[in-house]
């Protein structure tokens, strides 16, 4: 599976205006949770990210309930918090036929993260995985290890959060 990357502003942080682009390895990442909504997500590729981590505020949209799952105290560069872990479904298109789909467990963290981290646990830990600089790409194959689920047994219904 082949994900281009994504140019991004970067943005200085006095006069709060884009400095220039810069490219970045997101792929888009769908995850479903007890609701069956099936939400995509730009996920950025970060091989120093121990899991798969997004904020505790998609929590709900997911369809969890409040104070379920299993908490443990994390630390990372926005500093300490409670990180609730979820099980969920992934899927990762790279194509209508070229789809990757598993069950994981992931993190979802109060502490300010404006992103979707693709890390290892949950994530890079099922892939090869190769980034392209020069041709601004990221290649995820998938290992013989990883636990798929099959196509037909995932929602349907698709909608991205902003």
């Amino acid at each position: 599976m082949i994900f281009p990357f994504l140019d991004l502003n970067l943005i200085n942080t006095v006069t709060n205006t884009p400095i220039r682009q810069r490219p970045r390895p997101f792929i888009p990442l769908y995850i479903a949770g007890p609701n069956g909504r099936l939400i995509k997500f730009d996920a950025l590729v970060d091989s120093g990210a121990d899991e798969v981590l997004l904020p505790d505020s998609f929590l709900a949209a997911l369809g969890f309930t409040p104070g379920s799952g299993v908490i443990r105290g994390t630390t990372g560069i926005g500093g300490r918090g409670q990180t609730v872990y979820q099980s969920v479904r992934l899927e990762l298109r790279a194509a209508a036929n070229d789809r990757v789909i598993w069950n994981s467990m992931i993190g979802f963290t109060p502490l300010p993260l404006q992103i979707c981290l693709f890390g290892i646990a949950g994530g890079l830990e099922f892939f090869h995985t190769s980034l392209n600089i020069i041709d601004r790409h990221v290649v995820l194959f998938p290992h013989a290890m990883m636990p798929l689920v099959p196509p037909s047994s995932t929602p349907h219904v698709s909608f991205p959060i902003p």
